[in-house]
């Protein structure tokens, strides 16, 4: 019975904690992390930055690509807040799957604009209308 209510107690904080969170504004370090560190850290098998964890996980697929956007948010003792997300473009072509990634800041126009200048940076350039294609999708389900 007491491992029953313990799993219960956990559920819900889990709940709680990843299921409301208000949205920040992305640090520089943050950004960093998104773009090019949480890559590195999942194909090393390291766990995520101390302090922080993905929440929910959105897909979509335009053609050959499928992009996924992670939740990025960071965890405070008193609250839970979206800092960004982390996206994953999966080109899937004859010559078998390129994966590309991108950290996506919220509420930093510096941030912001590095970002699109990576996204529309010529090797890039492929990948900017399914990104918007598939960004636009999911705001309007309200997923982001």
């Amino acid at each position: 019975m007491k491992a029953a209510t313990l799993l219960i107690v956990l559920i819900l904080s889990i709940g709680s904690t990843f299921g409301t969170h208000k949205k920040g504004i992305t640090t520089e370090e943050e950004y960093l992390y998104m773009s090019k560190g949480y890559k590195i850290a999942l194909e090393s098998g390291l766990d995520i930055k101390k302090g922080y964890a993905i929440g929910e996980i959105y897909n979509h697929t335009v053609g050959i690509y499928t992009v996924e956007y992670k939740t990025f948010l960071k965890i405070n003792e008193n609250d839970t807040t979206e800092v960004g997300y982390i996206v994953k473009i999966n080109a899937k072509t004859l010559f078998g799957t390129t994966i590309y990634w991108f950290g996506v800041p919220v509420g930093n126009q510096t941030l912001l604009d590095q970002f699109f200048a990576t996204l529309y940076a010529p090797a890039n350039e492929s990948l900017v209308k399914p990104f918007f294609k598939s960004y636009a999708a999911l705001k309007e389900v309200e997923k982001l």
